[in-house]
């Protein structure tokens, strides 16, 4: 069963099982197989953006946010607000969301879907709505992985993909999906850290390699500051987003018969 197949089977088990009185929107794979890092153990997770009954908008109820076991992997389930909201102040994590290959969109939503999440341009602008928020969240993400509880080589591995994250992302010439994935130098080392067999020696040098591969993200991250360019493209940004996000909503209300579209 391929990648997709199983992320479109989290997408129905959520649609279902979990959540049959909800919109589904989509269902994205997050994780290792976005960076090419990926075994075939791997298990599959991801996350499924749904819109609540009108009622729990209306009346203001908490935003659905909670994760479920699936038998290969897990799925966390978001109300997609919470996506819209993560967009505006960007992170590795809502950038994946939207970046992924490996996504499943109900039949409804798939037309505003394709024509923000496929085309590089409405793509590059959702996902730098605030470039300082996204850089130093890279930069926080990367301190926090020598405290998670994995081996030392798939830490340092991690390390290495947000290292090569940050200089994608800077760069306008990228195309957005590829900011999910390493340099070819980087993508065979990472997958050497990830699958090697740990001793006392290579726990030293890992451990030693991951130091350095964090001070060197915070010098390059010590020396920016944003272009008058930048701020123009944040500004162009906010506004897509809105777009996108006004965009789902009348889809989901004109379905509804909340909303009669204007001929």
């Amino acid at each position: 069963m391929s990648i997709l197949d199983r992320v479109i089977d989290h997408a129905k088990y959520i649609q279902t099982h979990i959540a049959p009185n909800s919109h589904h929107i989509m269902t994205v794979l997050i994780g290792s197989q976005n960076y090419l890092l990926h075994t075939e153990n791997s298990d599959i997770d991801t996350f499924s953006f749904i819109l609540p009954p009108l009622e729990d908008i209306i009346f203001n109820r908490p935003l659905i946010s909670h994760e479920v076991e699936i038998e290969d992997g897990k799925c966390v389930i978001k109300d997609i607000r919470l996506l819209c909201d993560l967009l505006r102040k960007p992170s590795p994590n809502s950038v994946e969301c939207v970046c992924s290959h490996y996504t499943y969109y109900s039949p409804e939503y798939s037309a505003i879907l394709h024509e923000y999440l496929d085309h590089r341009d409405s793509l590059f602008l959702l996902c730098h709505a605030n470039y300082t928020n996204m850089l130093n969240a890279i930069v926080g993400t990367a301190h926090g992985f020598p405290n998670r509880n994995m081996s030392i080589g798939k830490k340092y591995s991690h390390i290495l993909r947000l290292n090569d994250m940050y200089d994608s992302y800077l760069s306008n010439d990228c195309a957005p999906y590829r900011y999910l994935l390493l340099t070819p130098e980087n993508t065979e080392i990472a997958r050497t850290a990830k699958t090697c067999e740990i001793t006392d020696i290579t726990s030293a040098f890992y451990e030693e390699a991951t130091c350095a591969a964090i001070k060197a993200l915070e010098k390059k991250h010590e020396s920016f500051s944003l272009s008058p360019t930048q701020r123009q493209i944040e500004t162009q940004a906010q506004e897509c987003i809105n777009n996108f996000q006004r965009q789902i909503f009348e889809i989901y209300l004109r379905e509804n018969h909340y909303f009669k579209q204007e001929v």
